[in-house]
Formats: C-alpha cells, sequence, structure tokens
C-alpha cells in the first residue's frame, strides 16, 4: 500500500449520524438505547486506531467478539454497517459504568447513564469518558456548580463550553445567523464560539453566562456528538458544562486510571467504558467570520487533515511545529496531512503526547522523514526534538523564523502563488534579529520573506512571568514614556505594584536585565487591559485580547493616530491619551480602529494584496474592520487551518518544498 493510498483513508472520528439517531430512539430497533451505536457514517475512527488498513483487528475494538447479528451486518454489502469496524450492540459492545470517586461501582449498563444525569441534576461534577477522552460535566445553569467545577480545576476564568440538547435550545439564547447555525449542526459538530444575546443569559434556564465565560462577550456552544451524550441530554434537558479533563497545560486524559491518579478532587463520580482511547483527541473549537468557518483547533472531526497542496514536493516532509497550540505534519507527492490539536509543550506529559503522536503517525502511514522542518527558536521543545533527532538518523533539518511559516501556512491553504504583503501578530516568535517578533509586515511569496514594518519594540520585563502580567507590560511601557517620572503618576497601572515593585522594575528596565524586546501585537493588547483597568493578571493565553475585543463598538469610528519613520510603526504615545480616557469602550474602539488603519497604510504603501496570519487574527472585530477598510477581495484569512500556532506545521511543509 503506497502512502498515498494510505493518505486517501485515513479516518476522521465522526458525530452520531440521523439514521443511527433514529435507530437509538426507537423502541423497536435492537439498538435502542444503546450508547455506542455507529454505521459506516459515522462513530469513532482515529481514536480507536492501531495502524493502517483500518480493519477492526487493528483498532481497539479486537477485544470484541461481534454477535451473530453484528457479525451479518458487517459482512453483508447492502447493509450500511457493512465493513464498520466499531460495529457492536449491547449483547456485544462496550459496558458503561458508574463509579463513586472512591473507585467503588455504583451503576452499570443504563442504570449507569440515568444515574449520572441524576448526579449532574443535582449539582454533581461527574467525569465522563467521550470519544477522544474525559471531560468533567456539571449543571451550566447552577452557578454554584460552575464555581465549585472552576475552584477545583483551578481555571478561575477560561471559559467552558456548554453543550446544549438542541439547536432550538441554542436558538432560544443566543442569536445565530445561518453560517453559525450550519457550523454548529455540520457533522463534525465543533464548539463554535457565538455572540451571547445582551443581556448576558440563557434565557430559557434563566441563567446568566458570565459562570461560564466570564468577562466576555461570546460563549462556546456545541450539540451532542455521540449516541452516549444524546442520550445523556434526552435525561438531564438542561445545558450542561463539558470541559477537557486535564491538567492544565497538559493533554486530554484518556485513561480511568490516569484519570483518577491525576484528577480524583475535580469530580465527584465517573462514568467510563472499556474500549481503550488509543489516540486521545480533543474537541475541535470553530467560530464565523465574515460569512466562513474559521477553524480555532483542529481536532475531533476535522483531523488528522489531508489538505491538498497547490505543489508537489520532492522528498518526504516532516513538520513539528511550533511550542504552543502544537500540531505536526507529514508532506509527501501533493498531500500533506495535519495532526489532530497536541497542545503546548511545557510539561513532560505534553512532549510525550507530541512524541507519541509523532510515532502514531510515521506508524500508520508507513512514513520515513528525508526532512525535518523546525522553528528557529532555539529553545522550543519542537525544535529540540527535531534537531537531535535529525542528527541521530542523519536526516536533512531546516530551520523557518516563525512569522513566515504563518505566512507560508496562509499561502498553502488559500493557494496563492503571488507576492502577498503578509501580516503576521501574534504573542511572540523568535525573529531573524534575535529579539521577540509579532508584530510583523512581510513582502512575501513562497520561496522568500522581506520585513517591511514592524511595531517598535516593548521590553518584556522578567521574561515568561511578564507574560502572565500585562500589568509589568503596561508599566515597561510607562517607563518608555516617562522615565523617573513615573514615581509621580497617578494612574490605573500604578495601583497594582508596591513602591519597591516598581523601583526593581525600574532598575530591570533602564539595565536591560532579564529584558527581552518585543514587537508582538499580542502584548500591545495586554498593555491595553492593563491600563484601561481591565486585566492585571492573565490565567490563560489570550486572555487580555478576549477581554479587550469584548468591548469593541463598531459604530465609533474614530482611531488613535501612530507615527510611521523608515519602517517602524510607532504607538506607545497614544497611552498618554488612553490614562486620561474615561470611557473605556471608546479607548478599545480607537484602539482597534489604529491597528485597522495601520493595516490600511502599509497595504497601501506596498501595493499588495493583504494576508492576515497569527493569533491575534482571531480577533473578530479586528479582521471585520481590516476587511471594512481594504476590500474583501483583497485580503486573504485562514479557515481550514487555524490563524494560531496551529497552523505553522502547515507552513513548513510548504517552506520545504524549496529544497
Amino acid at each position: 500500500r503506497s502512502d498515498s493510498e494510505k493518505c486517501a483513508i485515513i479516518p476522521s472520528d465522526k458525530s452520531i449520524c440521523p439514521e443511527c439517531l433514529g435507530e437509538i430512539r426507537d423502541k423497536n430497533s435492537r439498538r435502542f438505547g444503546y450508547f455506542f451505536t455507529n454505521c459506516t457514517e459515522c462513530g469513532p475512527r482515529y481514536t480507536i486506531i492501531k495502524k493502517l488498513p483500518y480493519d477492526r483487528e487493528n483498532t481497539s475494538m479486537d477485544i470484541f467478539e461481534m454477535c451473530k447479528e453484528c457479525k451479518e451486518e458487517y459482512k453483508n454489502p447492502e447493509d450500511r454497517r457493512f465493513h464498520a469496524e466499531p460495529n457492536s450492540c449491547s449483547r456485544c459492545g462496550p459496558t458503561l459504568t458508574l463509579y463513586r470517586r472512591d473507585k467503588t461501582t455504583l451503576a452499570t449498563g443504563k442504570k449507569a447513564l440515568e444515574s449520572a444525569a441524576k448526579l449532574i441534576k443535582n449539582g454533581s461534577i461527574v467525569a465522563i469518558k467521550g470519544l477522544g477522552g474525559f471531560h468533567l460535566v456539571c449543571d451550566a445553569s447552577k452557578n454554584i456548580t460552575v464555581a465549585k467545577l472552576r475552584e477545583r480545576k483551578r481555571r478561575p476564568s477560561k471559559p467552558f463550553a456548554v453543550m446544549f440538547r438542541t439547536i432550538f435550545d441554542i436558538l432560544k439564547c443566543s442569536d445565530l445567523d445561518s453560517v453559525e447555525e450550519e457550523l454548529i449542526l455540520s457533522e463534525e459538530r465543533p464548539i463554535v464560539l457565538i455572540n451571547k444575546r445582551k443581556p448576558h443569559r440563557l434565557e430559557k434556564f434563566c441563567i446568566s453566562c458570565e459562570g461560564v465565560a466570564p468577562n466576555i462577550d461570546k460563549i462556546g456552544v456545541f450539540l451532542p456528538y455521540t449516541p452516549l451524550h444524546v442520550m445523556l441530554m434526552d435525561l438531564v434537558k438542561i445545558p450542561i458544562v463539558v470541559t477537557s479533563a486535564n491538567i492544565s497545560g497538559e493533554p486530554l486524559i484518556s485513561s480511568k486510571e490516569e484519570l483518577e491518579e491525576k484528577l480524583n478532587d475535580s469530580y465527584d463520580y465517573l462514568l467510563d467504558y472499556d474500549r481503550e482511547i488509543l489516540n486521545p483527541c480533543d474537541d475541535s473549537v470553530a467560530f464565523v467570520l465574515e460569512g466562513e468557518s474559521r477553524i480555532l483547533r483542529r481536532g475531533r472531526g476535522y483531523a488528522p487533515a489531508n489538505i491538498r497542496l497547490p505543489f508537489t514536493l520532492k522528498k518526504k516532509i516532516l513538520a513539528l511545529g511550533a511550542q504552543q497550540k502544537n500540531s505536526i505534519a507529514i508532506g509527501f507527492m501533493d498531500n500533506s496531512i495535519v495532526s489532530p490539536h497536541i497542545g503546548d509543550l511545557d510539561t513532560v506529559k505534553s512532549n510525550d503526547y507530541f512524541e507519541k503522536s509523532i510515532e502514531l503517525f510515521r506508524r500508520v502511514h508507513d512514513f520515513t522523514p528525508e526532512v525535518i522542518v523546525v522553528d528557529k527558536h532555539p529553545n522550543y521543545q519542537s525544535s529540540k526534538w527535531g534537531r537531535e533527532f535529525a542528527k541521530k538518523e542523519g536526516i536533512e533539518i531546516l530551520e523557518i523564523q516563525h512569522h513566515y511559516a504563518h505566512i507560508l501556512s496562509l499561502m498553502c491553504e488559500n493557494r496563492i502563488d503571488e507576492e502577498i504583503l503578509g501580516v503576521a501578530w501574534d504573542g511572540s516568535g523568535y525573529g531573524d534579529d534575535g529579539n521577540i517578533w509579532g508584530g510583523e509586515f512581510f513582502r512575501a511569496d513562497t520561496k522568500s520573506y522581506k520585513r517591511v514594518a514592524h511595531f517598535e519594540n516593548l521590553k518584556i520585563l522578567g521574561g515568561d512571568i511578564a507574560i502572565k502580567e500585562p500589568r509589568r507590560l503596561a508599566l515597561s511601557l510607562l517607563f518608555d514614556l516617562y522615565g523617573e517620572d513615573v514615581f509621580s503618576l497617578d494612574c490605573e497601572v500604578l495601583k497594582h505594584f508596591s513602591k519597591e515593585e516598581i523601583e526593581t522594575l525600574f532598575y530591570m528596565h533602564k539595565n536591560e536585565i532579564n529584558s527581552i524586546k518585543s514587537s508582538s501585537v499580542g502584548r500591545i493588547f495586554d498593555c491595553v487591559a492593563s491600563f484601561l483597568g481591565l486585566l492585571q493578571y492573565s490565567t490563560y493565553e489570550g486572555e487580555a485580547g478576549m477581554v479587550v475585543e469584548s468591548m469593541y463598538d463598531f459604530k465609533i469610528k474614530d482611531a488613535y493616530r501612530f507615527e510611521y519613520r523608515d519602517g517602524v510603526i510607532e504607538y506607545k504615545h497614544i497611552f498618554k491619551e488612553m490614562i486620561e480616557e474615561i470611557d473605556k469602550v471608546l479607548a478599545v474602539s480607537m484602539f482597534i480602529n489604529m491597528l485597522a488603519n495601520i493595516v490600511q497604510f502599509i497595504a497601501n504603501q506596498e501595493g499588495l494584496k493583504v494576508g492576515l496570519s497569527g493569533g491575534v487574527f482571531q480577533n473578530k472585530a479586528l479582521c471585520s474592520k481590516i476587511v471594512e477598510l481594504i476590500g474583501r477581495d483583497e485580503v486573504y484569512m485562514h479557515s481550514r487551518v487555524p490563524a494560531n500556532d496551529g497552523g505553522i506545521s502547515l507552513g513548513q511543509i510548504a517552506y520545504a518544498k524549496n529544497f
């Protein structure tokens, strides 16, 4: 079997199809109320596969012997379960079991699900094994229960996704456009970020959205995607929080044993089944912008993804992605296969998952790379692993600048073969000058790039800790603006420091001690959040940007003025005005409008179409304003591939075509 043949049949998990949905609700069907009903159109695939070909003996269903009826379906070419590899029924398939937190068995089968539903409605937190891993589940209509989950998971403000029983329940609680509705109902069943209806209430259920998605104007919603979830929702009839069961920064937990070891204090009960999840896979996350669906996280339903390349590769390529929101990709001929979301490579567990994903892709596709592509950053774990592996195996290694990889990813996805103005804005990426970039304008084609403009540098005081404290970034900016006069200022930022802290940080700033220079637009958003008193400490990546975006008013057309000298965008002076601004909505709107004006200005100067990539361009308000100014036909954006670092590996594949 050739690589291309294997590429064509690699399966991703699909949500329950209408036919199977009808069966589990039909009292006359032998699969009435069966939690693991599936057919050739739906059910687990990637999460249960060991290797190709995709046959039952190569999946975690191999331990379940099909009964006579299931075997007849499986062998019948006229049956829709013909060679449906996970095929089973209540007589021969996996078993559902409910446990107390002390590991004692409470119930099995149908009784287990009914009991779990009652426990959720009564305010308990239940860990439930989903398609790609465990979730922590609770009643979204009880703010006290949601608060308990936040405390146990140590997740003070990061949004929770909410599962609704039907699209009609969502429509009662939020205004959806036709594209959002279509995306929510799609067979991939992603979590879809939609606008909260004002006032911010899930109206039918008389609850505030602030518990599940505090301080922002969006909420992530999705529909049940497995028979187990469908039946659970039929029983509870209320929206439920469904959040990944993992330790912050680590991959989704997929085994009962690991869950009991690591998160035993996070749940009250555990609903498990005895089919092994071989390849954990997070839920996908998407949103709608300018009438098109955009992927934020490629996971269940969307990945692994075979993205056809607009060129033919000369060699087999392994691309190892970035440090944050990592995904890997393999490339051969005109195929690129992008992995599901792996996550941030900041823990031992995450790095183990990263290595297992590489091993899985190599094994499943019988793939031996001839070239490895990594990010230029000297300290990314993905890059370190790639350099060591390439040296050990005698494989050619290529390094690519982070933001050029962003732009190549965009060009590859949109099949662009002309020079564009690549605008790459994110939190951080290693620049060619050794500084941290993240506010870049490139004249770029598929072979090379030239940095033609960037934001003036800001000193990040204290390295990584500053990224979690917008107040530090804002204070650094104040030092740039006022120097020692900072000590006599009266502004919001200074209220969050002691005098000793300010003196220490001023010394660091003045003498450039542990101070990294950065052109990052993501960090400028942090400064805005701090200056306006919206956020001084970040509890999750991108929080400042989301909080700031939530305050944007499209009716406001005014903008702060920027300066432009010799390719450098000067913006720091606007914060002198922001200190005096009482109207926070006006300040946010003028800031975002300024950013859009900057893109328009550089685009006019360079005379090229614009391509937007990087995590900052997950900001709907900013992207919509840029499109309004420049015109939809003049702006390229991501759709199938995340604009964030989840898309980096595809850009790395594109880079390798030149070698």
